[in-house]
């Protein structure tokens, strides 16, 4: 359950993708994450990118967005593909729990990661002055190294997951 430090209201935007393998297919995948809108009601939009297009569809986004990603498919980046689900712009705890449970559902479906799946978190800070952001970087430093060693050894010991 999610629940807000000491009970401070969580309203900055933010985005999540999820990486998975291609075990399934792109389309079936998205079928899924339609599926998920439907049980839950909200019926946001979900689109599925045919081939190899980029990232610059999903900025600024109000959907789903299913498409190709050449990190992480099962021999690793660039020798074979996965799939990126990349969500809607969140805000507040409700969007936090709506993205949140959709990770639980694919879970639930069978869909699967290797160990060349991620998952990416964007967070706006753009209202963030200088110092705000000195400030997160210099609290990031201390706690970088604890957060690593909690993660795999593959996660941290390639050449593109480097603290």
């Amino acid at each position: 359950m999610l629940v807000a430090y000491r009970g401070l209201p969580i309203n900055r935007r933010f985005g999540i993708e999820l990486e998975v393998s291609n075990t399934i297919e792109k389309k079936a995948l998205g079928k899924l994450v339609q599926d998920y809108e439907s049980y839950y009601g909200t019926q946001r939009e979900v689109r599925v990118t045919a081939g190899k297009k980029g990232w610059a569809e999903t900025r600024r986004n109000s959907y789903w967005h299913v498409k190709y990603d050449s990190t992480c498919g099962p021999k690793g980046k660039y020798h074979d593909n996965g799939w990126e689900i990349a969500s809607f712009i969140g805000k507040g705890l409700n969007d936090l729990r709506h993205i949140s449970n959709l990770a639980d559902y694919l879970y639930g479906s069978k869909v699967e990661v290797n160990n060349h799946c991620g998952l990416h978190i964007h967070v706006d800070a753009q209202d963030l002055e200088l110092w705000q952001m000195g400030n997160l970087l210099a609290r990031w430093v201390k706690v970088e190294q604890v957060l690593t060693l909690i993660c795999p050894e593959h996660r941290w010991c390639n050449c593109y997951c480097r603290s």
